[in-house]
């Protein structure tokens, strides 16, 4: 029998802590799962991939007004609502500047040659990517507050 149990989540790891003197053997199934031992105590480690969101935010050297107003819409939801979890790395903006040569190549993977918007998940080796281009110029700066809805509604269902 196991003396003791204590699960915590930390960064995106679970830790489980027993007694060292009270487990004879500890059998580790996964690959992605390490043991520490400490003094009389032995901590199993298991790494869970959480998933990630990354927004994409393409954008002409030269900003409108609409351009604008989509980055800053999308910064405050960032800076507010999801201040931790971009702290945590699991939500990340990127700024591209479509015009520079040296972006060329994400520009062409997301056929982005001018101001566009992308949300994309990563989540055990997949990414699906969603495209919030459109809503992006009609509500961003008319709207901002239906905007900054929308963006949260889907980050919030990324990271599910």
């Amino acid at each position: 029998a196991i003396a003791a149990f204590m699960l915590s989540s930390c960064g995106g790891t679970q830790q489980e802590t027993v007694k060292a003197d009270s487990v004879k053997a500890v059998f580790v199934e996964k690959t992605d799962t390490t043991i520490q031992e400490t003094g009389d105590t032995a901590i199993v480690v298991q790494k869970v991939e959480v998933p990630k969101v990354t927004i994409y935010l393409f954008h002409a050297t030269r900003r409108c007004a609409s351009c604008v107003a989509i980055s800053n819409g999308v910064n405050e939801v960032l800076q507010g609502i999801f201040k931790n979890e971009v702290k945590a790395g699991r939500v990340q903006l990127l700024e591209i500047d479509a015009e520079a040569k040296e972006n060329a190549a994400l520009c062409e993977k997301f056929e982005a040659f001018g101001t566009a918007l992308f949300m994309t998940r990563t989540f055990k080796g997949q990414e699906t990517r969603t495209d919030f281009t459109a809503q992006s110029f009609k509500l961003a700066k008319n709207k901002p507050d239906d905007f900054k809805q929308l963006l949260r509604e889907q980050i919030e269902k990324d990271l599910k």
